[in-house]
């Protein structure tokens, strides 16, 4: 499922960034310096928060999406017609998708506090074309992107 280029958006927002470019970004990466080490740490922890707000309010909005897209598919006019019933099918599958992705998130089952978690961050920051960084970012959307593909169809 793509994501409506909002892997670009989140990569903007919340990745990690150096002053100087991302040359200086790869020199601090592996510094041994406490104090970048320290403020990459905080820049991370404040980042987390972000998505897990951010994947709060898509399970929230999945949650009462989903209900409707089922009451939606009992109208008789909807169901008998080939787009109708197709529409709504998505929209639950959809809302499915988000409720599922979000609440894997938020409920702590990706253990987003580990080192493993955070050096993906860094590495999709600085690579921020390789397939890879598209793949990490991508996933990090997929709860908004259900959210917005259900909007959108």
């Amino acid at each position: 499922m793509s994501g409506l280029g909002i892997h670009r958006i989140l990569y903007k927002r919340w990745s990690l960034k150096a002053k100087h470019g991302m040359r200086r970004l790869h020199n601090q990466e592996h510094s041994l310096d406490p104090t970048v080490i320290f403020v990459n740490q905080i820049k991370w922890n404040k980042t987390v928060r972000m998505m897990v707000t951010v994947w709060k309010l898509a399970w929230v909005c999945n949650a009462m999406i989903l209900p409707l897209s089922i009451a939606v598919l009992q109208i008789n006019s909807i169901i008998t017609t080939t787009f109708g019933r197709t529409s709504a099918l998505m929209s639950i599958a959809f809302s499915c998708a988000g409720l599922l992705s979000s609440g894997v998130y938020v409920s702590g089952k990706l253990d987003l506090k580990h080192k493993k978690m955070e050096s993906k961050w860094r590495e999709a920051s600085r690579e921020p074309k390789s397939a890879q960084s598209i793949e990490f970012w991508a996933s990090i959307s997929l709860p908004v992107s259900s959210l917005i593909w259900f909007v959108c169809r």
